[in-house]
């Protein structure tokens, strides 16, 4: 159970950045990330260090990082390892259309036939 929350809570985080960003300018690394300070794109230090404070204290998190247009404004543990993450799926991909769902890109009272995909084909292209 304590896993579930982390993986919603990193999920939440996310969604806050990501829902944030839309409108920037994005970038993308060649080798690195760059680091910036979260008050570029309107985030508080210090609410995200009460948010990394929560994480050290009562959750099980391997590592968890927030870019917002190519930039990480909030790292923590070793993001460079692997971590095995499950039952996210849904939840990730629901981060990850809503921009397209807001712009029409996406209309979710279709189908995935309708919309021209096959489950199996997500996991074989």
């Amino acid at each position: 159970m304590k896993n579930l929350y982390a993986c919603r809570l990193s999920i939440l985080i996310l969604c806050f950045c990501w829902a944030y960003s839309v409108d920037a300018q994005d970038k993308f690394p060649v080798k690195e990330w760059e680091i910036c300070k979260p008050e570029k794109y309107g985030y508080d230090s210090a609410k995200l260090e009460i948010a990394h404070k929560y994480i050290v204290d009562s959750m099980n998190t391997t590592g968890l990082v927030v870019v917002v247009s190519g930039e990480i404004i909030f790292k923590y543990g070793n993001i460079e390892q692997v971590s095995y993450l499950a039952s996210c799926r849904k939840s990730l991909l629901a981060m990850l259309y809503g921009k397209y769902v807001e712009n029409g890109t996406v209309d979710l009272n279709k189908t995935v036939g309708e919309l021209g995909l096959m489950t199996w084909e997500v996991f074989y292209l």
